[in-house]
């Protein structure tokens, strides 16, 4: 009979914990990020791109998802318009070898930009700055210059991204 309620007791224990845990999971406030681009506001008024530097690899990554998604471009005063004010990319030595041979290099990609709607600013200056770090190989200059590019697209797709969630 003791045994009985002891282990109705641990039961009610364990049910309890697993619906504190499930209530507390839940109200965290953990949203899972999409890149869906409501593409009828988009559409409707146009999107306007003005770059710093029409030819960045920012600026063929935002083409992409433009392209990607069939959205309508538009020079209109009413558009939606994202303003690059700045897209920079800047490669420094990350870790050096006994010998003081670079041995790792960090690419860092830094962007800030505004969305306008015609004459309303909607989303103030934003900064994105992200950065990977890659191996140097002195045998394999070729290859580590060909993966220091493709990091660097790499990073400009994923600002384009964080770009349009903000739409």
């Amino acid at each position: 009979m003791f045994d009985c309620k002891i282990r109705l007791v641990i039961n009610i224990i364990y049910k309890l914990f697993y619906i504190i845990t499930l209530f507390f999971l839940v109200s965290c406030g953990f949203v899972l990020q999409t890149t869906s681009i409501n593409d009828d506001y988009i559409n409707q008024y146009g999107i306007n791109i003005e770059f710093n530097d029409p030819n960045s690899t920012l600026s063929t990554e935002i083409n992409k998802t433009i392209e990607y998604y069939s959205l309508r471009k538009s020079n209109e005063s009413d558009a939606l318009t994202i303003k690059i004010i700045e897209d920079t990319v800047v490669e420094n030595i990350f870790s050096l070898s006994v010998q003081n041979i670079p041995i790792e290099y960090e690419v860092n990609y830094k962007a800030r930009y505004q969305i306008f709607l015609g004459d309303q600013q909607l989303i103030e200056t934003q900064e994105i700055i992200l950065s990977r770090v890659y191996t140097f190989e002195l045998g394999s200059l070729l290859g580590k210059q060909r993966e220091a590019r493709q990091i660097e697209r790499e990073l400009a797709m994923d600002i384009s991204s964080q770009i349009f969630r903000h739409l």
